[in-house]
């Protein structure tokens, strides 16, 4: 007689009782704490990224608008007579040359580099500026709109280094531009040493790629202060057989708990009644605040840190204590005013010096002075010797 292979299969009981899980609709309206950005550090932000920053975070976007306005706000004094003086600043006014240099200034600290087009009647844009041309206005484009030919670089004078040619795509119409560098006035957010620009077409960085980590931990710790003023008062009930109840093998089903659990929240809110059963505990917790503000000012100062702002300007607010703010605000004068230097004077010699030659104005020895934020005051001022 054969042998069947006979197959050890596991037998389920005759009868099966499937127990409710009271317990899974309680928990269901339970949300766990999300952890924040698990990005990985060090991570270069995209393009996507960083807009989606400066859009939903007001730090982010008073870096990039508060710097970009501070840089113009003062203006300059020319060096000249009173009538060439009077032109550019007429000129600057129909050009709109402050607003320009401030969006640039704005989008090359945001995207990390930017471009002011100098626009004329000229249609053979790819050629060298002419000092005969007049500028018919000015647009600025970010480092995505403007590619610089990375092979082909200036060969001498104060531009070396820098690309020949930008291939302009502007993002608002579809009209492409090939622009020599002379019509392009240039500008850098974060420099970065040339093994690493030449990786960003000789481009910056944004500043906001150096402080991205502050700003995360700024948002988690002004949001973990919003929950802990949800949960500052607390009250807890104690109800005699709970957890059995949960099980649905106790006296008392776990919807009807809830009803309970409702009617004494109504009472409460109507009435201020409290009303339970004598087997029943009722208990409130309130949470000390101590140290949360020391954790938000150490956050705080952080981000001021890194973004070069003291907190007086950054966060518009008066100084506290005993600090008057001054020292701080001056020192931030200081910074600005070396970054005008090294930003804006050629931007700015370039546009006037094509002014004044359109409108046959001699061009050597134009200069100007910047305006600094803060004047000095009479104290800090130099005074003649008393003899």
């Amino acid at each position: 007689m054969g042998t069947k292979n006979v197959l050890n299969r596991r037998r389920l009981p005759a009868q099966v009782t499937v127990k409710r899980d009271n317990a899974s609709a309680f928990m269901a309206s339970l949300q766990g704490f999300s952890t924040g950005d698990t990005a990985e550090s060090g991570r270069t932000l995209t393009q996507q990224e960083i807009e989606k920053l400066y859009r939903t975070n007001w730090i982010a976007r008073k870096v990039c608008d508060l710097y970009a306005a501070d840089m113009v706000s003062a203006g300059v004094e020319w060096d000249t007579d009173a009538e060439t003086a009077a032109l550019l600043e007429k000129e600057f006014r129909r050009l709109q040359v402050w607003s320009s240099l401030e969006q640039a200034v704005k989008l090359a600290r945001l995207y990390g580099g930017s471009i002011v087009y100098l626009a004329t009647a000229a249609n053979a844009t790819d050629k060298p500026l002419n000092p005969g041309e007049e500028i018919i206005g000015l647009r600025v484009f970010d480092r995505y709109e403007a590619k610089p030919d990375t092979m082909h670089l200036v060969s001498t004078g104060a531009r070396l280094g820098e690309p020949q040619m930008y291939d302009i795509t502007p993002v608002i119409t579809t009209q492409q531009i090939s622009a020599d560098e002379s019509r392009c006035l240039r500008f850098i957010g974060a420099a970065l040493p040339a093994s690493l620009a030449k990786n960003q077409d000789l481009w910056g960085d944004s500043v906001l790629q150096a402080m991205v980590n502050r700003i995360r931990i700024f948002d988690e710790s002004t949001k973990g202060v919003g929950e802990l003023m949800k949960h500052c008062y607390l009250r807890a009930i104690g109800i005699k057989d709970f957890w059995d109840s949960m099980a649905d093998v106790g006296p008392t089903s776990s919807d009807q708990i809830a009803k309970g659990v409702l009617m004494m929240n109504q009472l409460q809110t109507l009435y201020g009644l409290t009303v339970m059963d004598n087997e029943d505990t009722f208990s409130t917790q309130s949470y000390s605040f101590a140290g949360v503000k020391d954790v938000l000012d150490q956050v705080g100062q952080q981000l001021a840190g890194a973004c070069d702002i003291p907190l007086v300007r950054l966060y518009g607010m008066s100084p506290a204590g005993f600090s008057t703010g001054e020292s701080d605000l001056k020192s931030y004068c200081s910074a600005i005013l070396k970054a005008q230097e090294s930003m804006l004077r050629g931007p700015i010699a370039r546009t006037a010096s094509q002014i004044l030659s359109y409108n046959n104005k001699p061009t050597e020895g134009l200069d100007f002075k910047v305006v600094p934020l803060m004047p000095p005051t009479q104290a800090g001022r130099p005074t003649a010797a008393h003899p």
